[in-house]
């Protein structure tokens, strides 16, 4: 053998060690280690709400009463609330609210509905409660006629909670905008029982930019629900507010006027019995309540 040809299969040699190796690593690196390269679980990020409109939305669960700088205008710090009894406190038969029920005589309650612990108001003594049946269908609505001033931003808020969820995806909480004159119906922002996580524990404020429908017509606001009654699910709103401002908005971190800042905490089991949110003129708890068996 000469000198050229040892030389020949040193080189030979080398290069096979160094794809041996090179071997050995890959093996190793698909053995578990992931080599320090960044995964992507796969799980989309989860959503609060659906605003199926031209309204845009942005959630708060801080419990403060801010807004974090969601999407669209904001409303003007010092805006006049348009609507009347924003938090429902005078009650039921309420004169600012038109009330509907099937299984109750409307879903305007308060402490008397429920000796459940922690489910209350999210500020002063009354809210309106969606569901609350162990079993049997319920649809229900609050609704208010109200006007925006043309060519200015609109905003409307309000804080929800969403108590139990009976998991079926079927339990529908709308928000619509009726237009009286042309009897158009607009469902600007929509979630269901399945979107419970979002909203379980506490009242969340929800932000909805509605400036689309600021133009001086007259619209009917409808908060409703409809239960199908397969399982429990109760849908809790209080202390809505729909403000205009001129121009382009204002900055974010608008404080919600006449709100308790503190918000209601969840025990974690429900416990006791629940009139199915709702309580007939005076107060007292409706017939036919149903169990609450927790979230």
């Amino acid at each position: 053998m000469t000198n050229s040809d040892s030389s020949i299969l040193t080189v030979v040699g080398m290069l096979g060690l160094s794809l041996l190796s090179a071997a050995c690593i890959i093996n190793t690196a698909d053995d578990g280690d992931d080599g320090g390269i960044a995964t992507d679980s796969g799980n989309p990020p989860a959503t609060s709400g659906t605003p199926p409109g031209g309204a845009t939305t942005s959630v708060d669960d801080t419990g403060d009463g801010t807004t974090g700088g969601g999407p669209g205008p904001e409303a003007c710090e010092d805006g006049e609330n348009l609507l009347s009894d924003p938090g429902f406190e005078m009650g039921t038969p309420s004169d600012a609210w038109a009330e509907a029920s099937l299984a109750f005589d409307t879903p305007i309650c308060d402490a008397s509905c429920t000796e459940e612990e922690g489910a209350s108001a999210y500020a002063g003594d009354w809210w309106v409660w969606f569901g609350g049946l162990d079993d049997g269908a319920e649809e229900a609505s609050v609704e208010q006629i109200v006007s925006v001033p043309a060519g200015t931003t609109a905003q409307l808020s309000f804080w929800f909670q969403i108590r139990s969820g009976a998991g079926t995806g079927e339990d529908v909480f709308t928000v619509e905008l009726i237009d009286e004159a042309a009897k158009i119906s607009d469902t600007i922002w929509m979630v269901t029982d399945f979107d419970m996580p979002d909203f379980e524990g506490q009242y969340t404020r929800v932000d909805l930019d509605i400036s689309e429908w600021a133009d001086g017509g007259t619209y009917t606001l409808r908060f409703a629900s409809e239960i199908t009654g397969n399982g429990l699910t109760s849908f809790f709103l209080d202390e809505v507010r729909l403000v205009s401002c001129g121009g382009e908005g204002t900055d974010t971190g608008v404080e919600t006027e006449g709100v308790d800042t503190t918000a209601v905490s969840e025990s974690g089991t429900d416990s006791g019995t629940s009139s199915g949110g709702s309580s007939d003129s005076g107060g007292s708890s409706s017939s036919g309540g149903s169990s609450s068996t927790g979230d």
